[in-house]
């Protein structure tokens, strides 16, 4: 544990672009690892410790030590923890939460006093206001951005482009209301988007058009 004394304040800001990760170790032995097209901001003092997800996906290892309190927010949720490893996924207004060490509390940014104890092998979806139900995974079989995959479970097709575009040049867009709510599960490999976009194609009857400036995803007629 750091004596007080010893604290130094720190204040850095690191980003990623589309299809490039980071890992960034942190002054006091805790480590951030930044998915690709992320923005985070880490403002240390003597008295406390403050990270900031503007915007991505990043999976925090944090140092523990009690008498120096950590807060890790979203737009959408804020974090307190002591001795935990954590990813945290913003997109389409909320920020979902995966536990995969220890454990934390969760809140909304805008009811704080509403807390939610989170632990390992369970997740937690945040909006601004409220909180999802906690559910628990298998970690055994959990895969991530940083093995090269994203999981859906029973997301909005829209949700599941957000990830997939963090690792590709050309952005993948959906045409229709129908299709951009269609809902979708299965494991997608962020290294080959290619691969990713034939498996949504062949199981959920979508028809995938390259333009110019992006991809666009149709749900085919019946």
């Amino acid at each position: 544990m750091k004596d007080a004394k010893a604290r130094k304040s720190f204040k850095c800001r690191y980003q990623t672009a589309p299809k490039k990760t980071s890992d960034q170790p942190l002054p006091d032995g805790s480590h951030i690892k930044l998915s690709a097209a992320t923005k985070v901001a880490v403002s240390y003092s003597e008295t406390r410790r403050h990270i900031r997800l503007f915007n991505g996906e990043a999976q925090f290892s944090i140092y523990k030590d009690i008498s120096w309190p950590l807060i890790i927010e979203s737009r959408q949720t804020l974090i307190r923890t002591h001795k935990s490893i954590f990813n945290m996924d913003q997109r389409y207004g909320e920020t979902e939460v995966t536990v995969l060490e220890g454990k934390i509390i969760a809140s909304p940014i805008k009811q704080t006093k509403n807390r939610s104890k989170v632990e390992k092998g369970e997740t937690l979806k945040t909006t601004e206001n409220s909180t999802g139900a906690i559910k628990a995974f298998d970690i055994a079989t959990y895969k991530d951005w940083c093995s090269g995959y994203t999981q859906a479970n029973n997301i909005r097709l829209a949700e599941l482009l957000i990830k997939l575009n963090r690792f590709t040049d050309i952005p993948l867009i959906t045409r229709g209301r129908d299709t951009n709510r269609l809902l979708i599960s299965g494991t997608y490999d962020l290294n080959h988007i290619e691969n990713s976009i034939h498996l949504l194609s062949k199981s959920y009857n979508l028809k995938a058009t390259r333009e110019e400036f992006h991809i666009i995803l149709e749900q085919l007629a019946e």
